[in-house]
């Protein structure tokens, strides 16, 4: 049935435009995050962060401990310390000849640039740099952009830092923004100079010689990047109506007590002198107030509002966490895709909000392939890691669900071509008689049983996507048609010999065994069957998958650490991986790590369940909002002494894969929202502790929508307004609490009684479908009482 739009309102008076700081004062005076920062004692702004600010000048403890925050337009990344020091900034060249491990491939070449800093030299006294001040803040303006505030001889600094965006082309500029506000707050006019030491203004400079010091270590972003970074060339100039000294990087200037300053500049990298001068010439285009403008909208534009009064720590905590996602993508002067690596944001949680990523993603992993000719065997390598094998098959599916792309694909024939034959050499792997692939590895760790279920519930999304896409995009019945029916084998399959009875009840298991036995335990770095409902595998109340994550954190999981909660990863040189762990001694350990930390959301049968260990996660989430890939060493007994980079011997990154695996958990099983673009369907179906909240221009791939949902005094309700051009198909899905039953519901402010009753969580549910028009609106409103 369809409800027609209730709102009455038309699709363009629904778009909620940003509105533009009309000063760059007005900016640095905008709303600031509440959670994410320091204060001037150092001290977290989150009093729930187990993480510390650490130290001013790095004597204080290892560099790997230092906090940092990115900033980054995706053609430029630039790491500010925490009081303010921009520093490792860099860019993506080109692919060059590397090696690794023993391994020959072609890498990616970074360029970096030297740290950039400001000094302040008051008349007749000494300069200060104002990352080297004690008593620094910091504050994340809209909760986006690091703002520093300090004090220096009697003035009071205020340094914002951020890479310009645009919307639409040229490309972003290879340039990090920076405006710096003077204020005399003293009794007496004051005369002072601004200087940037090592860096020569663009329009002077001999560019030629103007090169970085060389960074022969990776960037702190990209850990495990193969080829160290090369010096690029770099170069300062100014904007709106900050001059410099015609002979030196110096601006001077005076001011009356209670009065204040602000100069605008923009720090530049390039591969080449000219492309220095061109990016002077792009930025110089706009005001800086204007870039400011434009990058905040594009960021509004990107993530919608989202708004949990009860909560907003939440609500700011999903801004910070897609940020730490992309902050790890660069793409070269040509657009060629750079994914960061292990520490890189997750290809699953690229197509929730900018799946224009996704999409090069996976054209840049088929573009280096190359088909086997005739006769030619297959690779041994499909049995080797099963995830490996698929490459970026199980995304493809999850992006055309997402965005209906069908012109990517067309454009991309290769796709197909490397789905067909990478998808027969998987299924030529296939031992014994069900419809189940060996793994020997997950990546760089153990598969464990014969049929490990994570690995294959990707063959089942790679089977099921690329089905899909052959059908509505490539037009290739017969084939979609036989790789529908082997997804559908593969997933029936895995419920029929990769679950069984548990502690807790029926629950999936790690793995698998030929002869009937399966593999308890879960290891951490497993995520897969965690993101099964974000999948389309089943439900987020499948007890099934509740108990198998639940267990995940229990002493029945082997590899638990029950001193601070989390689940540790062995590397399975025990020969853990080939069947079951030993019942004694625990197999060989590492540090815990995150990814298959974020089991604990999936395990949790109630809100109240669910909220603590959204706790948990906050205090593991570092003072920028970033997650790190291992917080904890091993042996670890107190959960205070988090880590941030140096665990266990290794130098991994703040993880952009664990903040995907976030990010797909809170928007699909908790907050409940899930749509299909090419089928035009959207569903609201809440789990979560809050009783309210809100979502204005929530993007979801290439759809957007208003949600809300709130539950106070025996009622809820459930909202979904459409801000497409087409018709969506919605559902709205309300779970009740237990022991209660729902009254005579409204649909769209009308009582119906043409609702569907259901369970869900082992409790009551009431679901309603119905279509919703351009700008129009589907609202369950569900009373109930014992």
């Amino acid at each position: 049935m369809s409800y027609g739009n209730a709102g009455g309102e038309t699709l363009g008076s629904l778009a909620r435009r940003f509105q533009p700081f009309t000063s760059l004062d007005a900016a640095l005076d905008g709303p600031r995050s509440e959670f994410f920062g320091i204060t001037s004692e150092r001290r977290p702004r989150d009093a729930k962060t187990r993480y510390l600010a650490g130290g001013v000048s790095g004597a204080e403890e290892p560099q790997t401990f230092h906090l940092s925050f990115e900033v980054t337009n995706n053609q430029i990344l630039c790491s500010l310390t925490s009081t303010g020091l921009l520093q490792n900034p860099c860019i993506f060249s080109r692919l060059v000849p590397a090696e690794r491990r023993g391994r020959e491939f072609m890498g990616e070449q970074l360029l970096g640039g030297s740290p950039w800093s400001f000094v302040v030299e008051r008349e007749g006294g000494e300069p200060a740099s104002l990352h080297l001040t004690h008593g620094v803040s910091v504050e994340l303006l809209g909760s986006l952009f690091p703002l520093f505030t300090s004090e220096h001889g009697g003035l009071r600094a205020r340094l914002l830092a951020f890479a310009p965006e645009v919307r639409e082309p040229p490309v972003a500029p290879r340039a990090i923004v920076t405006i710096l506000q003077i204020h005399n707050p003293g009794g007496e006019a004051t005369a002072a100079s601004l200087l940037i030491p090592n860096v020569r203004e663009a329009s002077d400079a001999d560019l030629a010689s103007d090169m970085a010091a060389p960074n022969e270590s990776p960037h702190p972003r990209f850990t495990e990047h193969a080829v160290p970074i090369r010096p690029g060339y770099e170069a300062v100039t100014c904007l709106d109506d900050t001059g410099w000294h015609p002979a030196f990087p110096r601006v001077g200037f005076a001011l009356q007590p209670g009065e204040d300053a602000i100069f605008s500049f923009a720090f530049l990298l390039g591969e080449t002198p000219e492309e220095v001068r061109q990016t002077r010439q792009l930025v110089r285009e706009r005001t800086a107030l204007e870039w400011l403008n434009e990058t905040w909208r594009s960021r509004v534009h990107r993530c919608g509002r989202l708004s949990i009064p009860e909560d907003p720590y939440y609500a700011e905590s999903y801004l910070r966490l897609v940020e730490e996602g992309r902050s790890a993508i660069l793409r070269s002067a040509d657009g060629t895709y750079f994914g960061g690596g292990p520490g890189g944001f997750s290809d699953f949680g690229m197509t929730l909000f900018q799946p224009e990523f996704a999409a090069e993603a996976i054209a840049r992993t088929v573009s280096g392939w190359r088909p086997r000719a005739a006769g030619e065997p297959a690779p041994p390598g499909s049995t080797h890691s099963l995830v490996g094998a698929l490459g970026p098959l199980p995304l493809a599916g999850l992006y055309y669900r997402m965005t209906g792309d069908r012109r990517f694909f067309r454009d991309h024939a290769e796709i197909l071509d490397f789905a067909r034959e990478r998808l027969a050499d998987v299924l030529a792997s296939r031992e014994g008689e069900p419809y189940l692939f060996p793994s020997e590895m997950l990546w760089d760790g153990p598969s464990r049983g014969d049929y490990h279920t994570g690995s294959n519930v990707m063959a089942w999304l790679a089977f099921e996507g690329m089905a899909r896409v052959a059908r509505e995009a490539y037009e290739e019945t017969d084939l979609a048609n036989e790789w529908s029916a082997i997804a559908g084998k593969v997933k029936e399959d895995t419920f029929g010999h990769c679950v069984g009875e548990g502690s807790l009840g029926r629950r999936f298991f790690e793995g698998a065994n030929v002869d009937g036995t399966l593999v308890a335990g879960h290891d951490g770095e497993e995520a897969f069957t965690t993101l099964m409902p974000f999948f389309g595998f089943c439900e987020a109340d499948d007890p099934a998958y509740v108990n198998h994550a639940k267990l995940a954190l229990s002493p029945e999981n082997p590899l638990y650490v029950p001193e601070v909660d989390g689940i540790a990863w062995s590397d399975g040189r025990d020969g853990s991986w080939k069947g079951d762990w030993e019942q004694g001694a625990p197999p060989p350990r590492g540090p815990t790590t995150m990814p298959g930390q974020m089991a604990m959301f999936a395990g949790c049968k109630s809100e109240r369940e669910l909220h603590d260990r959204l706790e948990q996660l906050r205090g593991l989430t570092d003072l920028d909002g970033s997650i790190w890939w291992w917080p904890y060493s091993y042996p670890a007994a107190d959960p205070a002494l988090v880590r941030r980079r140096d665990v266990g011997g290794c130098d991994l990154s703040k993880s952009g894969y664990v903040a995907a695996l976030y990010l797909c958990m809170f928007v699909n099983n908790m907050l409940g929202l899930r749509v299909d673009v090419p089928a035009s369907q959207v569903s609201l179906r809440p789990f979560c502790p809050w009783p309210e909240f809100t979502w204005e221009d929530c993007r979801l791939g290439r759809a957007v929508f208003d949600f809300s949902h709130e539950h106070r005094d025996g009622s809820i309700t459930g909202q979904i307004t459409s801000r497409n051009e087409n018709e969506f198909k919605g559902v709205v899905e309300l779970t009740l609490p237990e022991d209660t039953a729902a009254k005579v519901c409204k649909v769209n402010g009308v009582e119906t009684e043409e609702v569907e009753h259901a369970e869900r969580y082992g409790r009551p549910a009431v679901r309603v479908a119905g279509a919703i028009s351009p700008g129009g609106t589907l609202r369950l409103e569900v009373p109930y009482g014992k």
